[in-house]
């Protein structure tokens, strides 16, 4: 099995309310992984025009994606989404429900990461996950939050669009 939802959440004004900037079932770029993609894939300026566009989660097809694709060792999926004032988010969220490993960049910087390698070393199309980890949504029970603080913000976050990719990886 193989599923990957993503989320994205913001902080406003010293965390009295939040706001959505990135959906789950938002259209993403993907590329299947049974080669390396471009090296540059997971920066802002990479040109994904040529990759197929899917409403997200994506999976092998068990009755909880909204896009089918075929069996392969990882996915790589890319959105974009504009921010028009950054003084007024104080954190972010990832709300991260996938199976089985994965690493997330936000215009380049890694910013979450799980199940798989080190941080800061780009994993392998083929890299093993460290264990087997099961989807969580479609069992009833909350994905992973992955919490960014206004340090990692002020690194990756932008005026305007901004670009999250993330590579997630199958466990065989």
């Amino acid at each position: 099995m193989f599923v990957c939802r993503f989320g994205l959440v913001f902080g406003q004004n010293d965390i009295h309310h939040w706001e959505t900037a990135v959906k789950a079932d938002d259209s993403w770029a993907y590329f299947v992984g049974n080669e390396e993609p471009l090296e540059n894939w997971y920066l802002s300026d990479f040109d994904d025009s040529d990759w197929p566009q899917a409403q997200g989660g994506i999976g092998f097809g068990d009755n909880d994606d909204a896009t089918t694709i075929d069996l392969c060792e990882a996915v790589y999926i890319r959105l974009t989404f504009e921010i028009f004032d950054t003084t007024t988010i104080k954190a972010a969220v990832i709300h991260a429900d996938y199976d089985d490993a994965f690493v997330a960049y936000w215009n380049g910087h890694e910013i979450a990461r799980e199940n798989i390698g080190y941080r800061g070393t780009r994993p392998a199309f083929d890299d093993e996950t460290d264990y087997f980890r099961e989807a969580r949504l479609y069992r009833n029970v909350l994905p992973e939050n992955f919490l960014l603080n206004q340090q990692e913000l002020q690194q990756s976050l932008q005026i305007g669009t901004n670009t999250l990719a993330i590579q997630v990886h199958n466990d065989g």
